[in-house]
């Protein structure tokens, strides 16, 4: 018996979460001291979570009491782990440090190693682990250290970006083998962190998404569910019913099956009060809805948002589906280049393209549309392929399907990607403008000519489609960065430190559509 007590013990000590559930005390949100037992979302990080991770998420739901629970844990069973707690204000910092004495303190002692230090914003135990609180900021506070544990961002949205950047390199090159670092935040507008996060949810950089929305935390809201629904009730004088549901209201409760009558209750209060789009920050049903605030966004961003759950039934094409494919596009396969639709005998296509540099700044962007069908069929996006390459991938790409009509922007390295197109690869079935030599006599020239009378052309025609549903866009990118996407003063640019090379080759594409295709033998 003794030693199924010894095997119950290690159990418990070598699991986070059994670890929370016996030995962490917390005060809820009744103000009352209970254990700690984690909820479905902490489960699933746990179960789920790489060296680099990004959290979106909806507000109040535990994620930072979770990970000071993981820095306890760790600084307890395993000696020598050095874990940070970075906030993103003074009083932030304060709180969270006062959250993590309580938690720690409620560990029974006959389990913690002797205690070095307990102030100063910092646990210092016998066994060499140590987990501080820190502001972030803080002249680039990480620098140096050697982290084992745990790092933790916390609301990064609210960090201005160049702040954010500094403090992450820093903290990344002190991050050991053994440590993980987890980002987190509600929304706060276009941010370094929202940048982060869907470059990562894009595959474009080394972290791991998850995103929380408030139908996951539903089982922290029950009394307050419980309390608006009582609310509801005296204003009323009935409880929230079916019948009481808006056209919106259901389609959410179709959506997602969820939310029942006293989460919409609830959300609709909860709207009258704080209004839509404070809603939507705080308390999203997708990353994207918590970016759609108030502002100069070129494109609807309700159509948007609503584009984004169409994609959630979306996916491109698998990777063993492409067969007879060339080596110019294999490599692309699943990473920059993605195919959802394969060519149809008789279709006409255009390849709409917008090039870059290829020094890791902007993008490369070629998207196939059917001109049939006003859908898009295939994407290529890449920053670091050299415009010569780029030229070989629309060449392969065009006359795979079916000859396609190719547009190239002239800007930046466009020039360079016509001349090898139309000249050495011999693509002739490409797009020309007109333009008028010294003479004032009409010349045609290969490429689609941008400037600022033809650019408000053609992203308003983009518009025109894309709202009234013509064009059906199948790449999750180019919704992200219509979001981002903005008119000011009359111009039209993406918000800074984003992008609209997807935009923009398909926004070439619609106008190029507006006209009878017709496919050239080659």
């Amino acid at each position: 018996m003794a030693m199924d007590k010894d095997k119950l013990f290690l159990k418990v000590w070598s699991d986070p979460k059994l670890f929370s559930k016996n030995f962490i005390k917390i005060i809820n949100k009744a103000g009352e001291v209970v254990p700690f037992e984690w909820n479905e979302p902490q489960c699933y990080l746990w179960d789920n979570i790489d060296k680099y991770n990004v959290i979106g998420k909806s507000r109040q739901g535990g994620i930072s009491t979770w990970v000071m629970s993981l820095c306890i844990w760790k600084a307890i069973t395993q000696p020598y782990t050095t874990s940070v707690l970075y906030s993103h204000n003074d009083e932030s910092t304060r709180n969270n440090w006062g959250k993590l004495k309580q938690m720690f303190d409620s560990v029974p002692d006959v389990l913690k190693p002797k205690l070095e230090r307990n102030n100063r914003m910092e646990i210092l135990l016998a066994n060499g682990s140590s987990i501080s609180c820190a502001c972030l900021g803080r002249k680039e506070k990480g620098r140096g250290a050697s982290i084992t544990g745990f790092v933790w961002l916390s609301e990064l949205a609210f960090v201005d970006n160049e702040t954010a950047q500094k403090q992450l390199t820093a903290i990344t090159q002190g991050l050991s083998a053994s440590g993980k670092l987890i980002i987190e935040s509600t929304s706060n507008g276009y941010s370094y962190h929202a940048d982060l996060f869907m470059g990562a949810r894009n595959k474009e950089n080394v972290y791991k998404p998850f995103f929380f929305s408030y139908p996951d935390f539903a089982s922290m809201f029950q009394d307050e569910y419980g309390q608006y629904w009582e609310i509801f009730r005296n204003t009323n004088g009935h409880y929230f019913t079916e019948d009481d549901r808006t056209d919106e209201e259901i389609e959410l409760q179709a959506q997602d099956n969820r939310i029942d009558l006293k989460m919409l209750c609830w959300r609709r209060l909860k709207i009258a009060t704080m209004g839509r789009d404070d809603f939507s920050q705080e308390f999203p049903l997708t990353f994207e809805e918590s970016l759609l605030t108030t502002g100069t966004t070129v494109f609807d961003k309700q159509i948007i948002a609503n584009n984004k759950v169409r994609l959630k039934g979306v996916k491109p094409l698998p990777k063993v589906s492409i067969v007879d494919i060339s080596h110019i596009l294999q490599g692309h396969l699943g990473k920059s280049l993605f195919f959802y639709e394969k060519p149809l005998s008789g279709h006409n296509y255009i390849i709409s393209c917008d090039c870059s540099e290829g020094i890791k700044k902007d993008y490369h962007v070629a998207i196939v549309l059917d001109v049939d069908t006003k859908r898009e069929v295939a994407m290529f996006r890449n920053n670091a392929i050299r415009p010569d390459t780029f030229a070989d991938v629309i060449n392969v790409l065009g006359r795979m399907y079916n000859n396609a009509y190719c547009i190239v922007e002239l800007a930046s390295a466009g020039h360079t990607v016509i001349e090898k197109l139309y000249y050495k690869l011999k693509y002739y079935n490409m797009h020309r403008h007109t333009t008028y030599d010294n003479y004032g006599k009409s010349v045609q020239k290969l490429g689609f000519d941008t400037n600022s009378k033809t650019k408000s052309m053609v992203i308003a025609t983009c518009r025109e489609y894309f709202e009234k549903g013509v064009i059906q866009i199948n790449s999750e990118i180019i919704l992200d960065e219509m979001l981002t996407y903005t008119c000011e003063d009359g111009k039209y640019n993406a918000k800074k430190g984003c992008h609209d090379d997807t935009i923009m080759a398909l926004a070439i594409g619609c106008e190029i559509m507006k006209k009878p295709i017709k496919r050239k033998v080659m």
